[in-house]
């Protein structure tokens, strides 16, 4: 006899790594970056966290945070070229690409 009630969906785990997976004590909960990314420099205080990355890694981390922000619960407030503004209902980030680097901030709504 077949089971009438539905099967749901297991729930995916969203791509990359948390920033605690990356060693970040600070920073949104489940906010994810790509796996693999080397990160170069960072800061790591209650009220904001900043990561940095070569140019290469960084359009990763770009194309991930355009593709999963808005289903993590985030929305991007303005988009273009290289770089990326978006916000929750504590937090706010940045991310741009230069030549030479590129970078994530994360700061802690006032």
């Amino acid at each position: 006899v077949p089971d009438p009630s539905p099967t749901l969906p297991a729930s995916a785990t969203p791509p990359g790594l948390t920033l605690t997976e990356y060693g970040f004590s600070n920073g949104p909960a489940g906010f994810r970056i790509p796996a693999g990314v080397t990160i170069t420099r960072r800061v790591d205080q209650p009220n904001v966290v900043t990561a940095l990355f070569s140019p290469t890694d960084g359009k990763r981390v770009l194309d991930q945070r355009t593709t999963t922000l808005p289903s993590a619960g985030w929305t991007i407030t303005n988009s273009g070229g290289d770089s990326l503004i978006f916000e929750n209902d504590q937090w706010q980030g940045a991310f741009t690409i230069s030549p030479e680097i590129s970078g994530l901030t994360l700061r802690r709504k006032p």
